[in-house]
C-alpha cells in the first residue's frame, strides 16, 4: 500500500511553521500529482490547539481542522478522490480536563458500582512537573453553530459521483474542548499508544478497530487522576488495512 504523508508540527524536531506556513504546505500536499499513484493521504497535525478545531502556528496565529481539510475534497484534490484520506490532529481542543469516574469492577471486570465522583473541572490545565503537559492555549471564545435544512436528497444517479467529503477519517488525540496530554520525554499518551498499537496488528486487524483499542489503552492512562479519551469521525466506506498479511508466510 502506497501512502503520501505530512507532518505538520509545532515541536522542535520537526518544522516549526507559522499558521500561513501550515496552510501554504496543505495546500501545496493536497495538489501533489503523485496522488494519482498513491492508494491513500495521511496529514499529521501536531501543534497547541483552542476550541473550534483551531490549530496553533509558532506566530500564534491559527488554522483549523476544517481548512485543512476542505483542500482534500473530490473537488479540490482529484487525485485523491475515493481514496481514504487520513487526518491525525494531535492538540487540545480546549482547556477542560476529564477527572472520570473511579469505579468498582467485579471479578469478571464488568462494573458494579461508581467510588467516587469527580466533578468536571474548567479552565486552565497545564502541568509542567512530572514532564507532563499539556497541549493547551489559553484564551477564546467557544462558538456553538448550527443550521436546519430540510431538502430532500435524491439517490446519486449515473455517471456516478463522489461526495467531497466522503473516504475522510479524522482521528482527534482528545475529545471537544479537552486537553491533550504530551510527556515531555516520551511523547503525546495519544502517539505513544497509537505506534505500539499498530506496530502489533496493523498486519492483521483494520485502522479503525484499531482506534478503538488505541481509545481503550489511552484511557487506563491518568495523570494527576485525569483522563483523556480520543475522538474519531469517519466518513470511511470500506475497512481500511495499512498492511494486509505483512507477518502471514505464503504457506499459512
Amino acid at each position: 500500500m502506497l501512502i503520501l504523508v505530512v507532518f505538520l508540527s509545532y515541536l522542535n524536531w520537526l518544522p516549526i511553521l507559522f499558521a500561513q506556513e501550515m496552510e501554504v504546505l496543505v495546500q501545496r500536499f493536497a495538489s501533489d500529482k503523485r496522488h494519482a499513484h498513491v492508494h491513500a493521504s495521511v496529514v499529521c497535525v501536531l501543534s497547541h490547539g483552542k476550541e473550534n478545531g483551531r490549530i496553533a502556528g509558532v506566530d500564534g496565529q491559527h488554522i483549523t481542522d476544517v481548512e485543512i481539510e476542505r483542500n482534500f475534497t473530490a473537488s479540490s484534490a482529484p487525485g485523491l478522490a475515493g481514496k481514504p484520506k487520513l487526518f491525525f490532529f494531535v492538540a487540545c481542543r480546549g482547556n477542560l480536563w476529564d477527572n472520570g469516574l473511579t469505579v468498582v469492577k467485579d471479578a469478571h471486570g464488568n462494573i458494579v458500582a461508581p467510588a467516587t465522583t469527580f466533578p468536571l473541572a474548567r479552565g486552565m490545565a497545564v502541568h509542567t512537573d512530572g514532564g507532563v503537559e499539556s497541549d493547551a492555549v489559553s484564551g477564546g471564545d467557544l462558538l456553538v453553530m448550527s443550521s436546519n435544512c430540510d431538502e430532500q436528497r435524491t439517490p446519486a444517479q449515473d455517471p456516478r459521483k463522489i461526495p467531497d467529503f466522503t473516504d475522510f477519517l479524522s482521528v482527534y488525540a482528545t475529545i471537544p474542548g479537552h486537553i491533550s496530554y504530551r510527556n515531555t520525554q516520551e511523547g503525546t499518551f495519544f502517539v505513544k499508544e497509537f505506534v505500539n498499537l499498530v506496530s502489533e496488528e496493523a498486519c492483521w486487524n483494520d485502522l479503525l478497530m484499531m482506534i478503538t483499542e488505541v481509545n481503550n489503552r489511552l484511557n487506563d492512562i491518568t495523570y494527576k487522576g485525569e483522563t483523556q479519551t480520543c475522538y474519531t469521525v469517519t466518513r470511511l466506506r470500506k475497512a481500511l488495512f495499512l498492511n494486509p498479511g505483512y507477518n502471514i508466510s505464503p504457506e499459512a
